[in-house]
């Protein structure tokens, strides 16, 4: 059954931790270690960087007076858009600038995470390994018991982009006891929202391994967790999450339900770029059922593709664009819609011509061919009204 993970850099629960590591983890370096907690996403950058765009942070573009927290905001704004090198050089700057082992330990987390979107999979890894030793370093020599909690949860964080990255390079063993080690962290601080999103790295660890069982009983367990938490753009997040996970299972009703849950919240709070993400989950849910009858209906199909025309209806970022784009063209080949693909592929060449080297732009063109070939194996397709010509493997 597709999903919105074949043309994701990586999985949901792996952006949700990034979030979280900024908003939780990241918070103990902003308001002093044990102190409290500060969810970023109710914060706004100082008035006086208001104009700097997220998705635009060339290093001459970040403001010299900005604080490393500032920085922080910053680089979570730009990777939010898709605008994965802002966040690195947002990130790299605090890196440069930080006042604190805790915020020097937040940075190099926060790059190891783009890094692996990046593909520069040695910076990432030498990244992780420079904030574990700070960690070791830092809770060897605290002296205080509200630093050492503050300095668990960042552990806590570390461990969960470790596991992200082993995850990744197809050590899904050695992710989940990654991942089984921050759980229990977030466990000892009574964190809900470290503790599920970790339990849903490791159902992903899990399903992986082939422990289907454990991974779906795991996952009952957390929706009433979920539930109580008051809205907000973590919430969703983790609805978002929850769906993902729920449709890899093949509970494709379930999946339906709580991504509308998810949709109502990001409406309610006025958040476009969630609900453009939810939307999109929606449709590729809506591709997968109708591609899995052996007739399909057109009212289904024009149910989808009223989702993709949603989605972009919504102005998302550039990064959401292509990936509409890559999933309505697979959608319209498997349907036998080719005007219609070609229509979508003279949108989507000039967006694939304008990423920025990634993971994610190497993923988006594979799938592409990916699509053509699958096609072209299936029909010979031709049009009276515009001649269908594939495109080629140079204009992919």
């Amino acid at each position: 059954m597709p999903d919105r993970s074949l043309f994701l850099p990586l999985p949901r629960s792996f952006k949700l931790g990034l979030k979280l590591g900024l908003k939780l983890g990241v918070s103990a370096a902003l308001v002093g270690l044990g102190q409290g907690r500060v969810c970023l996403a109710t914060e706004t950058i100082p008035a006086s960087f208001s104009s700097v765009s997220s998705t635009d942070l060339s290093p001459a573009a970040l403001p010299f007076a900005a604080s490393p927290e500032d920085l922080l905001r910053m680089g979570q704004e730009a990777y939010d858009q898709g605008a994965l090198q802002g966040a690195w050089n947002a990130w790299s700057r605090v890196l440069t600038t930080a006042t604190t082992p805790d915020l020097t330990i937040a940075s190099l987390n926060a790059l190891a995470t783009v890094e692996q979107d990046l593909g520069a999979w040695q910076d990432a890894g030498s990244h992780l390994s420079q904030a574990q030793h700070l960690l070791q370093d830092l809770l060897a020599t605290s002296p205080s018991a509200p630093n050492t909690a503050g300095q668990a949860r960042l552990q806590a964080q570390v461990w969960n982009t470790q596991g992200n990255f082993a995850f990744r390079q197809g050590h899904s063993e050695q992710a989940l006891e990654f991942w089984t080690q921050a759980s229990q962290i977030y466990q000892s601080l009574d964190d809900s929202e470290g503790y599920v999103l970790s339990q849903m790295n490791q159902i992903y660890a899990l399903r992986a391994l082939g422990f289907y069982d454990r991974a779906g009983k795991r996952l009952d367990d957390l929706r009433e967790t979920i539930g109580q938490w008051p809205p907000g753009s973590l919430k969703i997040h983790a609805l978002q999450t929850f769906g993902d996970l729920l449709q890899g299972f093949g509970r494709s009703e379930e999946a339906a339900t709580v991504f509308e849950e998810a949709f109502d919240l990001a409406a309610q709070g006025g958040l476009k770029l969630l609900m453009a993400e939810i939307v999109l989950d929606k449709a590729v849910l809506a591709a997968s059922l109708a591609e899995g009858q052996a007739r399909i209906p057109a009212s289904e199909v024009e149910k989808t593709l009223d989702y993709f025309a949603q989605v972009q209806g919504l102005k998302p970022p550039p990064l959401l664009q292509v990936e509409a784009d890559l999933h309505q063209f697979r959608f319209l080949l498997k349907v036998n819609r080719p005007v219609q693909a070609l229509e979508v592929w003279d949108t989507l060449q000039p967006r694939l011509r304008e990423l920025s080297p990634s993971r994610f732009s190497v993923a988006a063109k594979i799938n592409v061919a990916h699509s053509l070939i699958r096609a072209r194996a299936g029909s010979a397709i031709s049009s009276p009204l515009r001649p269908f010509r594939w495109p080629t493997t140079l204009e992919i």
